[in-house]
């Protein structure tokens, strides 16, 4: 595979390619453009021609020329290179026949789905469907839309129809094992026999972004029934729950130029949003939240609006759905329908108009509000005295699991408004549960939100001794200078790992052949490669032009000294870490204060031999 990505990258100039998407102007060295990933008025989105990669500043998203075609048109990996393929007219190495039987395996899945959609489709006007859209106010162009069906309740109604979704390529027991694959057809726990497994219920067809038909949702329509309300296609080949949204085939491309999704329950609530011209809406597959799906809307979006159901299972919901989106960083805000009638949106959008709607939709609270809401407006009764203790504690446990300090203290200045409580009293209670770790009874998520550190100023360095090395190679000689490094940004580390352990074994990667790493990382890492390759080109160019006026030394120092720079920084953050936890550990009576101080003046005293040494380099 690796001759063929490095052939296709070779052969096909990315800015040529790129263009046909976005209008490109040169600058400098490198082409500028407005970012096709995400809408803005001024260009941030770069493209190298001589490495063969891109980057957007504003959004973050970069790689090499297939990492492009995999994001614009969310293809995978191997259908990205047949894309370039096609286009190049370069044809690819026979070794990629191997995928060709699962492949095959898919299209019959996919086949069998979309015949079983249009005999759904055809029985919509069935009396009992037909009535019951009549009753929910579901017009007929909308339910073509959405390509509704109904399911009758014949226990055969799939079976005795084989023939008529087999074709010429695709025999009728390739079909029928397909439909046992898919859950098209259960199996009886009672005596073993196949039958409909969405008998006598209105269909949702489920696509992918693709529009490919993947699996089914059904909604029982008798009344006197005691199945399931509402049942999904269980897991297969081209269906995973948890991995995908209904509607997002339809709602991605409004998400992106709306720079918002809406997540709502349930397939009526996205159809009623759509009726008044809201079309950027999803929903989870019977499932709650999941991380997975919420890192498929950050393809599109960074902004996310919670709207579910107004009762309180809706609202519990909605702030497990708030944790997961804020887990993986999307800016989560939350719809708070604060009245005794319980609806769910399908039901508010059929009695407002589209004006009404989006201004319920800009009502919703944000974070902090949402959160403070949550914890001493709706869950606890914060004028009785026990439970304004639990909701304090509980707020407490969020507020831990919390990434940044900024944000703790952004969260405990608005709550101390909220309870009328002391910002600086408020502040201290919660360094004392963070101290002695008090967990409430209830855990407020099965997901921990990540912990990730930050330092600008220790990445930059970062940043700058990786690219020194890939520029240099002769750098990875200094094994010595290299060792000393104590790796801060775990995502920079894994980048110097990639290439240390494969120069370990005699390969060669350098600037001229970066492109081709960008093929084999993982997207985030050939993000963040990309990006930090064209964000200090110029700075290493202007190393390479000192060079030439300097002895042969110059390029090993300029190394030691970001090395001696990077344990200075670390040191600084340690010492800030060190007078923050003394002045705690002085205000609670703590025995360990001397034993800190000491460490404290210890760290203090390596700073200034390291400033001595930068001094003298």
């Amino acid at each position: 595979m690796a001759g063929d990505v490095e052939k296709l990258l070779n052969a096909v100039p990315i800015e040529s390619y790129v263009q046909k998407y976005v209008s490109l102007k040169k600058k400098g060295r490198n082409y500028w453009g407005l970012c096709p990933f995400h809408n803005e008025n001024t260009p941030s989105f770069s493209i190298s021609p001589e490495k063969g990669i891109y980057k957007c500043f504003g959004c973050g998203k970069g790689g090499n020329l297939l990492s492009f075609i995999q994001q614009y048109e969310k293809l995978s990996f191997v259908d990205a290179l047949k894309s370039l393929s096609e286009y190049s007219g370069i044809k690819l190495d026979s070794k990629y026949e191997k995928k060709e039987s699962h492949k095959s395996e898919k299209e019959i899945l996919l086949h069998a789905n979309e015949k079983v959609k249009i005999l759904y489709k055809n029985c919509i006007q069935n009396e009992i469907p037909a009535s019951y859209l009549r009753k929910r106010g579901i017009s007929k162009e909308t339910a073509d839309f959405f390509h509704l069906g109904y399911s009758p309740a014949d226990m055969r109604f799939l079976e005795s129809r084989i023939s008529s979704i087999a074709d010429s390529t695709h025999d009728q027991k390739s079909v029928y094992e397909a439909m046992i694959s898919t859950g098209l057809l259960a199996r009886s726990e009672r005596n073993e026999e196949l039958y409909n497994r969405f008998k006598g219920r209105l269909i949702f067809p489920i696509h992918n972004m693709k529009s490919d038909c993947i699996g089914f949702g059904g909604r029982i329509l008798a009344k006197e029934s005691t199945a399931a309300k509402y049942i999904n296609s269980p897991d297969s080949l081209v269906f995973h729950k948890q991995n995908n949204l209904y509607n997002i085939n339809h709602a991605k491309d409004f998400i992106r130029k709306n720079e918002q999704a809406i997540l709502v329950e349930g397939y009526f609530d996205v159809i009623g949003l759509h009726d008044k011209d809201i079309k950027n809406s999803v929903a989870p597959l019977g499932t709650a939240f999941t991380e997975n799906q919420a890192r498929l809307l950050k393809r599109y979006t960074e902004n996310l609006i919670i709207f579910f159901d107004s009762d309180k299972a809706g609202i519990e919901a909605a702030y497990r759905a708030f944790l997961t989106g804020i887990m993986v960083r999307l800016n989560c805000r939350v719809v708070i329908i604060e009245s005794s009638a319980k609806e769910d949106p399908f039901d508010i959008a059929k009695k407002s108009d589209q004006i009404e709607l989006l201004s319920l939709l800009d009502s919703a609270k944000d974070e902090i509000s949402f959160i403070l809401w949550y914890f001493f407006g709706y869950k606890y009764n914060i004028s009785i005295f026990n439970e304004k203790k639990e909701a304090i504690q509980s707020f407490f446990e969020f507020l831990d699991n919390l990434s940044e300090n900024w944000q703790k203290e952004e969260y405990l200045k608005n709550a101390s408004k909220a309870l009328l409580t002391d910002f600086e009293s408020l502040k201290k209670d919660f360094m004392l549960f963070q101290k002695k770790g008090f967990k409430t009874t209830e855990k407020i998520s099965e997901q921990k939100i990540v912990k990730a550190e930050k330092n600008t100023r220790i990445s930059t360095i970062e940043k700058e001794i990786l690219v020194l090395l890939l520029k240099f190679p002769e750098l990875w000689d200094k094994t010595g200078i290299i060792a000393e490094i104590n790796w801060v940004n775990e995502n920079i580390f894994l980048l110097f790992s990639f290439f240390r352990d494969r120069i370990k074994t005699g390969e060669i990667w350098t600037f001229e052949n970066i492109n081709q790493a960008v093929s084999i990382l993982p997207e985030d890492l050939s993000s963040l490669l990309s990006g930090i390759i064209i964000e200090l080109e110029p700075a290493i160019e202007d190393i390479v032009k000192a060079k030439d006026e300097h002895n042969h030394d110059f390029i090993a120092k300029t190394l030691e000294k970001l090395m001696l720079a990077h344990k200075e920084t670390t040191i600084s953050k340690s010492i800030k870490d060190l007078k923050e936890k003394l002045s705690f550990e002085e205000m609670t009576g703590s025995p360990k204060t001397d034993e800190i101080a000491n460490e404290l003046g210890f760290l203090l005293e390596e700073k200034k031999k390291i400033a001595a040494l930068l001094q003298r380099n």
